[in-house]
């Protein structure tokens, strides 16, 4: 993205601060403020106020460990002026992002799934396709949208480019597919299928298309409109197509095999087989003497186009969605489950670039015609541009590797942990924003919390085992085995005396807290139980469960605990009141449920139009908030159970919400990626800090103004909100 820069108009504000710079480091400094713009325009475009924010919280690392560099340098005064009395509020984060320094841009504007994506052979335009039923064209330059081709009534596919750049094809379920002008976005042809298609692609000389289908591959003409012929074979569900460089072949992918077409006779050629699981991808080399193929049996393939030899398999961490080789034949980038984009050198067949930054599933690849830039398409709804070249410099971003599931700050709120589905647990220093990480789990960990003294950490994980860590080296201290299901939530008494466990084995266990010996066994629930919760004075035990009840357990006595019914879907959340009289208990069933914990009898139903997630108290006990996927949060009187307030401005379910430990203030992360700073008062929106992908998780700190929070990219965030207010 080219952008006119002058180092004295930095950022909005009221007043304008001159900057006192050397001359010598300008180039240098421009650039990197350049890039920086460039990485947050998607932001900055919906959002312009926030753009000190923005900027600042990614410019803060680009000296690396120089605390007099030339960027520190510039943006140093102007974070003294931000934080001087008077000034507006603003979010500062204290951890990077988990996005590689390659990125170039972010593009936004698809409501759904990306599905492909497409440079033009003259690297000026570039196309996107979506689960949204949209074409979308962009400026390859300058990541401008264009236009957006709406004709499609289902999912599209495919989307690509013909050899001229003149014509743009897209493969929908609506079994058509669908040739535009590229410059005018007029439809030329429809070419009617008769299953869903997946995937189109040109003839190097423009004359064909081939597609590909639910059990056919299909060669059309183009200059007639017309089906040429449908290749002979068996085809299975044929997932991808594309033409060998000299137009002579045709090879789909499906099943588990790549098959190769003669186009002149319709013929069945070569088979290749090896990989175990279906093979979503395949495509030639530039010079047509290899053939790449991506499976979701965790590997990429490269076979010998003439002998159909398999030469090489690449390991992948997770499921492979696509492949696709670099124009000049050196390079080949591939996409998948894990989130990235992995670049690979075809010569060595060594792994040299690993590009992180979406925040779910990358379906498709494509390199622009000068091999400078790769495109990624994703599940997250992104598009998102790459530089090749610092691609294969920069290191790998720190941080979870998947989702994050859940945060928890130690008591005098110096450190937090947080655990996700890569499957780590990772401790943090609060002040430097630095990680450290604890390895044990061997599947994804759901939660983590401390105990009251802040000694210890517990962590509950899909693998059906709890662990315990110390806190201040992060060493493992024991494992806690006895559950036969995965376990979802744990929770120490505030006595520091028991930690509770709640499992899909539908028990709940106590703990030792001290020794980690195993306690009571406490049974019946029907299904998984989903979360569990102490009372403040440690008495009484609650757990939730898919079963749509709660049940409480007095711990001083040794019956089956009583079962409160009243919810009619699983309850998926659970928790008390500051002085424990009352239960909060929130439900697939649109409600949260008042419980009076003295006599189990309901106290209210708090009635949503949404499944509600997540609810929390607030810190004097007075009020109640719910959230879920109405998109908001709503405030409630505990006593009349009436609701007075509401938070509104998500554009997605919200996930989670945390107040403040003086409770003037509320904040709320949601799947529409962003995390909301709102005034517990009156539900004014204070601030919004963007976040890479769709948030999960939040909790404030019981010190300081400091919020975390983790989203489905691996994004850990400490924010440190500025000039609050009293």
């Amino acid at each position: 993205m080219k952008a006119r820069l002058n180092l004295k108009v930095l950022f909005m504000g009221d007043e304008v601060m001159p900057f006192a710079f050397n001359r010598k480091n300008q180039s240098e400094v421009l650039g990197v403020f350049r890039r920086v713009l460039s990485q947050e325009r998607h932001n900055l475009k919906e959002r312009p106020e926030i753009l000190w924010q923005q900027m600042y919280n990614r410019l803060q690392w680009a000296d690396g460990e120089k605390k007099d560099g030339p960027v520190t340098k510039v943006i140093t005064p102007e974070f003294e002026k931000r934080n001087a009395p008077g000034a507006r509020p603003w979010i500062h984060n204290k951890c990077r992002t988990r996005e590689s320094e390659s990125l170039l841009t972010v593009l936004t504007g698809h409501t759904d799934t990306v599905t492909s994506c497409a440079f033009s052979e003259d690297g000026k335009k570039f196309a996107s396709a979506s689960f949204d039923r949209a074409v979308k064209l962009w400026d390859a330059e300058t990541g401008r949208e264009g236009l957006t081709l709406k004709r499609h009534t289902d999912s599209v596919w495919s989307c690509c480019f013909s050899s001229d750049s003149k014509k743009l094809a897209s493969a929908s379920f609506d079994r058509t597919v669908r040739v535009w002008d590229a410059e005018t976005g007029k439809e030329l042809n429809v070419l009617n299928h008769p299953d869903p298609i997946r995937s189109c692609c040109f003839s190097p000389d423009g004359k064909k298309l081939v597609s590909a289908g639910a059990d056919t591959v299909r060669l059309w003409d183009l200059e007639t409109g017309s089906e040429g012929q449908v290749l002979e074979g068996k085809t299975d569900w044929a997932w991808s197509c594309c033409f060998s460089p000299d137009g002579k072949k045709v090879a789909s992918a499906g099943a588990d095999t790549v098959k190769l077409w003669d186009v002149e006779s319709g013929q069945e050629g070569l088979v290749l087989e090896g990989h175990t699981y279906s093979v979503r991808s395949c495509c030639f080399s530039p010079d047509g003497k290899r053939i790449a193929s991506a499976s979701f049996d965790q590997t990429v393939r490269l076979w010998d186009a003439v002998t159909g030899e398999e030469q090489e398999v690449l390991r992948h961490p997770g499921l492979v969605w696509s492949c696709c080789f670099s124009p000049n034949g050196r390079m080949l980038a591939t996409v998948g489950t894990d989130q990235a984009v992995r670049l690979w050198d075809v010569e060595t067949v060594t792994n040299v670039a690993v590009l992180e930054g979406h925040a779910g599933s990358v379906w498709s690849c494509s390199f622009s015609p000068d091999d400078k830039r790769i495109a990624s398409a994703s599940f997250d709804r992104t598009v998102r541009l790459w530089d090749v070249e610092t691609a294969r410099k920069g290191a790998f971003p720190e941080g979870h590797s998947g989702s994050v599931w859940a945060c928890s700050f130690s008591p005098d709120g110096k450190k937090v942990v947080s655990a996700g589905s890569d499957p780590t647990v990772r401790l943090w220093d609060v002040d430097t924003g630095k990680e450290k990480l604890l390895k044990g789990h061997t599947l994804g960990v759901y939660s983590c919390c401390f105990s009251p003294d802040g000694k210890t950490i517990a962590s509950a994980s899909w693998d059906k085992k709890i662990r315990l860590w110390e806190s201040d080296t992060g060493n493992e201290i024991q494992v806690l085995k006895g559950h036969t299901g995965s376990v979802r939530s744990c929770c120490f008494s505030p006595d520091g005396e028991w930690l509770a466990s709640a499992s899909t084995d539908q028990t709940v266990r106590l703990w030792d807290a001290k020794t980690g010996k195993k306690g009571s066994v406490l049974e019946g629930h029907t299904d998984w139980v989903y979360s569990c919760s102490f009372s403040p004075d440690s008495k009484v035990l609650a757990s939730a469960s898919f079963d749509q009840t709660v049940c409480l357990w007095d711990l001083n006595k040794s019956d089956k605990g009583r079962i409160l019914s009243g919810h009619t879907a699983p309850v998926r959340f659970c928790c008390f009141s500051p002085d424990g009289k009352w239960l909060a208990s929130a439900s697939f069933d649109q409600t949260v449920r008042l419980w009076n914990v003295e006599t189990g009898k309901e106290h209210a139903v708090l009635q949503s139009p949404g499944i509600v997630e997540f609810c929390c108290f607030t810190p004097d006990g007075k009020s109640l908030a719910s959230a879920g996927t109405d998109q908001m949060v709503r405030l409630w009187d505990v006593i009349t159970g009436r609701e007075y307030l509401i938070f509104e401005g998500h554009s997605g379910p919200v996930r989670s919400c945390c107040f403040s430990p003086e409770g003037s203030w509320l904040v709320s992360v949601s799947f529409d990626k962003t995390i909301r700073l709102w005034n517990a008062k009156n539900g004014n929106l204070i601030d919004v800090f963007p976040c890479v992908g769709e948030g999960r998780v939040c909790s404030f700190s019981p010190r300081e103004r400091i919020v975390a929070s983790g989203d489905d990219g691996g994004n850990f965030y400490i924010l440190e909100m500025i000039h609050l207010g009293k």
